[in-house]
């Protein structure tokens, strides 16, 4: 994969911006595809990347219960990131951090439902202009984060379980672009790269296409 520039905030002027269409539909379709629900994408500090509008943070969802999925999260955090991860330069994906350190061997933290756990890990991120450099253990871009890391990252909050984000400014101005991509690269992992046959099946059954698209989260039926 190609080293990219990381674009951060450069391109927020300031501001907080409004929500991008491309964004938000790009969460709506990987929600009902991966079963997960949106966290939130606009954030209200000019220091992250939320404020731009090109970040999203997602996690699993009991669309039974109506909450966030607390059992077996794990295997789903897992397929989303190693999906964006394989896409990351067809789609634009610019960050991904993973608070739960499931993805980056070595970074696993356990959470026993009270806070953190007593593992000294604190997950690990992806950053699209370090594609040329590689930690042991861990897949190219990836670095493991010590506390001070994941607390800059935003992971301050004990119990997280969220995958945050980040997208290029290029990928978030074409709504329509962007959710082709997603659409062909999604049934493409199903097929071929689906981790779990415990959530949905497996192989191409497993995919679940999503005819529309409304901002929000939709079930795995």
């Amino acid at each position: 994969m190609a080293v990219r520039r990381y674009t951060g905030i450069t391109d927020g002027k300031n501001k907080i911006q409004g929500k991008k269409d491309a964004i938000e539909n790009m969460v709506g379709f990987l929600s009902y595809s991966f079963g997960l629900t949106k966290v939130g994408t606009i954030g209200d500090s000019l220091t992250s990347v939320h404020s731009t509008g090109r970040a999203f943070d997602i996690r699993a969802w009991d669309y039974a219960k109506k909450n966030f999925l607390t059992i077996n999260f794990e295997e789903r955090n897992w397929n989303l990131i190693h999906y964006l991860y394989i896409n990351r330069d067809y789609l634009g994906v610019e960050e991904i951090h993973d608070y739960v350190g499931l993805y980056v061997s070595g970074t696993m933290t356990r959470y026993d439902g009270s806070g953190r756990g007593s593992d000294s890990f604190y997950g690990a991120g992806y950053r699209c202009n370090r594609d040329n450099v590689t930690e042991l253990y861990a897949p190219t871009g990836w670095k493991r984060w010590n506390l001070e890391s994941h607390r800059s990252h935003g992971g301050d909050s004990p119990g997280m379980k969220h995958v945050h984000v980040e997208m290029s400014p290029a990928a978030a101005k074409d709504s329509v672009q962007l959710i082709s991509k997603v659409d062909a690269s999604v049934r493409n992992y199903f097929q071929l790269n689906w981790h779990s046959t415990a959530l949905v099946g497996s192989g191409a059954n497993a995919y679940v296409q999503a005819t529309r698209i409304k901002n929000k989260a939709y079930p795995i039926r």
